[in-house]
């Protein structure tokens, strides 16, 4: 089906002749944008039950989390504005912006596309420093992990200066266009090559990723524990392996569009669909620790309505004839007791004393021992112990 406007351009004359107008009216931009959509709520829903598990089940609320909602509070207009790139034909064939797109679209598709390069890496580096609050906040007691979590954030502060200001300063004098070669005011600019541009940002952003996500390669390291016990760790701590894959994707779709492919900007909507893929990854990846909670609270109080469920049945005579006469006789078995759940210890402060409790981890850490008030010796958990105080 010929699309009006191609229809328009042709009858116009605009386009050249044995150039297929259904070729020019091909679109997909319909399917990306429903990925789009699906990928946000979907990050969006995530994030709300962390949200809730930390406030209504932990009753604690930490840097972390204000991090992961001003992320999500950016990757809303984010993607915003990738649809908006869609909907004016940024990924259109490179035939139809150079013969049916209006000039006002071409320049539109520009100054969107260098605002959301903007909101792209602020965004993932709010991402970022909330994984860092978090890896910080696990491993408090750790000072060379301290010193290298401090040291990554400085990196990653470095790291985005360098993007904004390849993204602000690609053109002299500084424009939000980017003009293609035939259009008219191209010598009026002196600008980056659009494919080193995004090259240079998306290497930036996989260097982070990487070091964000090493981060709990060398957690699991020096925790003391059966190497079951590390996979479930692991597989809470390292979904940010999709997280990298989707940096990847960017950087092959970049080198692909721009070098490899003369139709370069068919290939530009896949390339935002994996920027949003990278957002939302990044903070779904991060939130999965603080659904732990959530999940161990619904199997703590399924256990309990199981366990009173149980108790009542024999008290109230249930579970048929046989047991009824047991019960009667005084031989029936009791229900299995109610274990309240186990108190967080705490520290002489007031705070959790671990703070891996959220993520069901005890450390085999050495013990220190402590005088009770009446003379007795007793012990407490060292929890994650740097190497000098270890025994």
């Amino acid at each position: 089906m010929i699309a009006p406007d191609v229809a328009a351009a042709a009858a116009a004359g605009r386009v050249p002749k044995g150039l297929s107008l259904e070729y020019l009216s091909q679109n997909h931009t319909r399917q990306y944008a429903i990925s789009i959509i699906c990928i946000t709520v979907v990050t969006f829903v995530v994030v709300s039950l962390r949200i809730t598990s930390r406030l209504f089940i932990l009753r604690r609320f930490g840097l972390d989390d204000s991090l992961a909602i001003a992320s999500l509070i950016l990757m809303v207009p984010f993607s915003a504005l990738c649809i908006l790139l869609m909907a004016h034909g940024s990924g259109r064939h490179y035939a139809y912006l150079l013969y049916v797109a209006p000039r006002s679209d071409i320049r539109l598709i520009q100054t969107l596309d260098f605002s959301a390069g903007i909101v792209y890496v602020t965004c993932l580096l709010l991402c970022r420093l909330s994984g860092l609050a978090f890896y910080h906040r696990v491993v408090d007691v750790h000072p060379s992990f301290l010193r290298a979590i401090r040291g990554f954030a400085a990196l990653f502060g470095a790291s985005f200066l360098a993007q904004l200001c390849l993204i602000v300063f690609h053109c002299w004098p500084v424009t939000s266009l980017f003009p293609y070669r035939w259009e008219t005011d191209h010598g009026e600019y002196a600008c980056m090559d659009w494919g080193v541009l995004h090259a240079v940002v998306s290497a930036l952003s996989l260097l982070c990723d990487v070091m964000l996500f090493g981060i709990p390669v060398a957690i699991l390291s020096i925790l003391k524990m059966s190497r079951k016990r590390k996979v479930q760790l692991a597989g809470i701590l390292m979904p940010g392996v999709l997280v990298i894959g989707s940096s990847v994707a960017r950087l092959v779709f970049i080198i692909d569009c721009h070098w490899l492919h003369h139709d370069h900007s068919w290939k530009y909507d896949p390339l935002l669909i994996t920027e949003v893929c990278e957002m939302g990854g990044t903070l779904v990846a991060l939130s999965v620790p603080g659904l732990k909670p959530m999940w161990d609270r619904r199997r703590q109080w399924k256990d309990i309505v199981v366990s009173s469920g149980g108790a009542s049945d024999v008290e109230s005579g249930g579970g048929g004839g046989a047991m009824r006469r047991q019960s009667s006789a005084g031989v029936g078995p009791p229900g299995p007791p109610v274990v309240p759940p186990r108190p967080h210890r705490l520290r002489r402060d007031g705070t959790s004393f671990s703070n891996m409790a959220q993520l069901g981890v005890e450390s085999r850490m050495p013990k220190t021992e402590t005088t009770s008030s009446d003379g007795s010796r007793g012990s407490k958990d060292a929890i994650l112990a740097p190497e000098s105080e270890k025994g």
